[in-house]
């Protein structure tokens, strides 16, 4: 079945040599030799058998021709962003059938050219708060071409970059915004308010918890939060303000990947590659052996001040471990308390 057609297809086969558009990488094309070799970017859009999808982004990271992936709301799973040759690609594809890899079908959208669109900057600006997400625009034909319109789309408020495709009649975009608010502003307002040249949409939603980027994940500072399932709440509001003030990316036991096999590993894998350590105290807490186990994990690999135990209001510092007490302390009801431990998160994270 012809990739350009649009239509779905089983994972495996591969596009027809009609709907393949390459680009170079530099402007004329890279020689290597007497050869000139193309490069081309493509947009998977993989179905995922449920719940696998934490998996599939997890497992796309090793993966060399990913540059990026994602866990989506609505319409598909998962989306991955591809760089490389067209064998390049292809193999790829291949390694990720050969190994296994939980797919029911994928949808390969090949790129024309990658365009900057006018918020290109604001995703790093923006931090892992970012609302991110992708929107698949069919382009008015033969009213307008593809050119044209990627020429319009790209200079909309919140689109990060413009993946048009001329075989598809289709252009894809990346946008972003500081809400979901925003994210539906820019969609529904801009977008789709470009009427003279989308004729419909497709919208997903990236889900933060499940993505990464390879160009900012492995250096970006990360905030491990230990808290015990009673205080999810208060710990989930508290890393929404921290992310939103501090522009680093924090992770609490709810961002564990669905059907991950053993929660410790990926506990003791986020702590090791944490730059600090906020340990939520409460009674509960410091009777939950999970918490405690956390606690000694990360006390074994950091230097006492690259952890923070913040105390709930119920909890006291009387009540608290003897290494608890050694540790930076913080009454979560204190009024200098968030300004302080925003002070000790930019010193060490920052």
């Amino acid at each position: 079945m012809a990739i350009g057609s649009g239509q779905r297809r089983s994972f495996g086969a591969r596009p027809s040599p009609a709907s393949r558009t390459t680009f170079p990488r530099c402007p004329t094309g890279c020689e290597v030799g007497s050869l000139v070799v193309h490069a081309r970017t493509e947009i998977a859009f993989f179905d995922v058998p449920l719940p696998q999808s934490g998996n599939m982004v997890a497992y796309l990271r090793g993966v060399p021709s990913v540059s990026s992936a994602a866990a989506v709301y609505s319409g598909v799973d998962v989306i991955a962003i591809l760089d490389g040759a067209e064998t390049e690609l292809d193999l790829a594809y291949a390694r990720l059938e050969a190994d296994g890899a939980p797919i029911a079908s994928v949808d390969r959208f090949v790129a024309s050219e990658v365009l900057p669109g006018l918020s290109h900057s604001s995703r790093q600006i923006l931090g892992r708060s970012a609302c991110l997400g992708f929107v698949r625009a069919t382009i008015r034909e033969p009213d307008v071409t593809v050119t044209y319109a990627a020429e319009v789309l790209m200079g909309l408020p919140g689109v990060v970059r413009v993946f048009p495709s001329a075989d598809k009649g289709e252009i894809a975009l990346e946008v972003v915004a500081d809400g979901k608010r925003a994210l539906d502003e820019i969609v529904m307002s801009h977008i789709q308010g470009a009427a003279a040249v989308v004729k419909a949409t497709r919208t997903y939603v990236v889900i933060n918890s499940m993505r990464w980027d390879r160009g900012e994940a492995d250096d970006e500072p990360l905030v491990f939060i230990s808290v015990a399932k009673g205080d999810a709440p208060f710990a989930l509001a508290l890393r929404a303000r921290i992310e939103k003030d501090c522009a680093v990316r924090c992770w609490t036991f709810h961002d564990i990947p669905v059907g991950a096999k053993s929660w410790s590993d990926v506990i003791d894998d986020v702590i090791a590659r944490a730059a600090c350590h906020i340990f939520v105290t409460s009674k509960e807490a410091l009777a939950s052996a999970e918490c405690q186990r956390e606690f000694v994990s990360a006390d074994a690999i950091s230097v006492p001040t690259d952890i923070c135990c913040l105390l709930v209001p119920e909890c006291t510092a009387g009540e608290l471990p003897a290494p608890y007490r050694q540790r930076q302390c913080l009454k979560a009801n204190d009024f200098f308390a968030y300004p302080h431990l925003l002070d000790w998160l930019l010193g060490r994270a920052g």
